[in-house]
């Protein structure tokens, strides 16, 4: 079976020429999955299990942002930012599902 992070291609080819989705929904999508993928791209798909979406949901409550905000620093995810970031990574799994 193929790497979580091996698959990640495939998946913006789906959502950006299948689903037609905006540059900015992708792009949305790759900074989500980006925390994903520093915890487990090197994993196969095959072996995820609701443990380790637990165990990222934990994790990424204490990562800071990928990009700086305007002062230049990185800041805490808000609880809004990681409810989306959970939602992106629950369409990438239903589309590993369906794959």
């Amino acid at each position: 079976m193929p790497l979580v992070i091996d698959t990640y291609n495939d998946y913006f080819f789906y959502l950006q020429y299948r689903r037609r989705s905006l540059p900015a929904t992708v792009k949305a999508n790759k900074l989500a999955l980006q925390y994903f993928a520093l915890l487990y791209g090197q994993i196969e798909t095959d072996k995820l299990k609701s443990t380790h979406m637990v165990r990222f949901h934990e994790w990424v409550q204490q990562r800071r942002r990928l990009q700086k905000n305007d002062k230049g620093e990185y800041e805490y995810l808000s609880r809004y930012s990681i409810y989306k970031v959970m939602v992106k990574l629950r369409a990438y799994v239903k589309w590993l599902k369906s794959e």
